[in-house]
């Protein structure tokens, strides 16, 4: 049976970020695919989470905004910003 869409986007919403960013890249690896727009995105504090993990995330996103897709369409580009903006990131379309 096929994940609904909704479903996709709830088990997404519960990965950190920086994992949300590591699959991103699998998919376009395996897809052969890259996005339109650069998406550069930042943690916050309260995107953190808990632990050591979650400082090392914060600290990394903090240190270095990393680009999160190029050359993606500006409809693909606003819902990855909107989704990371609802995860708790900032982020910055270029």
């Amino acid at each position: 049976m096929a994940l609904s869409r909704d479903e996709i986007k709830e088990a997404l919403g519960q990965l950190p970020v920086l994992e949300l960013v590591e699959l991103i890249n699998e998919l376009e690896n395996d897809w052969g695919v890259s996005a339109a727009a650069p998406v550069a995105a930042a943690a916050s504090g309260a995107a953190a989470g808990e632990g050591a993990a979650a400082a090392e995330e914060q600290t990394e996103f903090e240190a270095a905004p990393s680009t999160i897709k190029e050359a993606a369409s500006k409809d693909e580009a606003a819902s990855i910003k909107k989704d990371l903006e609802e995860a708790g990131a900032t982020v910055e379309i270029k």
